[in-house]
């Protein structure tokens, strides 16, 4: 079986040991995805030296500096909750994970949910956002971008050119740059997490006009606690660009 335990857990028996590490009896996979993360998300390079100063640049040798375009598109992925081109599939009763390094353009059916929820997407984003940006590249923050309408944070730029949610509870509209105009059509991570929002609220007890989808009262219900819910990803991210555009926590 490839089945994994979600949480970490230690034994319950005395007879383990004296320190808790004695008596670990698993390490669950949720902790396995915030070190993938952590991993993935660190720009700095050990295993070079830094021969000159002319351009620094050179010597940041990250995860996202050369993987860029998958990193896009598996953080888009994670904030639309949209696992179909990057998640994990079965084919032919085995389990199967695509090709990480390939274009991830693929659609396929039998996806299998990493279960990349709230807490992972805030990883995911606090650390992107904090640490791709120290390989003195901007597009990561740029596609993660998310800045609420009306307000000195808010850059002007063409209404065609972004997408946009209104909070039914505070009345404040959020925005982000719509990536997907640009030459490649992919989606950034602010983009995703409004586009999500948008169908959540045209399913929910809020919506009302044309834009609203024809589903039934039990499914508005069902949908409205979960898009409150997923509007708390799009306020934190409106919340983090301008605190992480000043560097890496973990060396403030």
């Amino acid at each position: 079986s490839g089945g994994r335990y979600y949480s970490t857990s230690w034994s319950g028996s005395r007879e383990c040991g004296y320190m808790f590490w004695e008596c670990l009896h698993h390490i669950g996979f949720f902790l396995d995805k915030i070190m993938a993360i952590e991993a993935l998300s660190d720009s700095r390079t050990n295993f070079v030296a830094k021969a000159s100063p002319i351009d620094l640049r050179e010597w940041e040798v990250s995860y996202y500096s050369t993987f860029s375009e998958q990193i896009r598109k598996i953080s888009s992925a994670i904030m639309s909750q949209d696992f179909s081109k990057v998640g994990p599939y079965v084919e032919n009763n085995e389990l199967r994970f695509p090709n990480y390094a390939g274009d991830l353009n693929q659609s396929r059916d039998e996806v299998v949910d990493p279960f990349a929820t709230f807490s992972v997407q805030l990883y995911w984003q606090v650390l992107g956002q904090a640490r791709f940006f120290s390989n003195f590249d901007q597009s990561f923050v740029d596609d993660s971008r998310v800045f609420v309408k009306g307000t000195g944070a808010a850059p002007e730029t063409a209404a065609s050119e972004t997408v946009e949610i209104t909070d039914p509870l505070s009345g404040l509209t959020y925005v982000a740059l719509k990536m997907s105009s640009s030459k490649d059509g992919q989606p950034g991570s602010g983009e995703a997490v409004i586009n999500r929002a948008i169908k959540m609220y045209q399913r929910s007890n809020f919506c009302t006009g044309d834009s609203c989808e024809d589903v039934n009262q039990a499914s508005k219900d069902f949908v409205t606690p979960q898009f409150l819910d997923h509007m708390k990803i799009v306020k934190i991210m409106a919340d983090l660009t301008p605190v992480m555009s000043y560097g890496n926590p973990y060396y403030l």
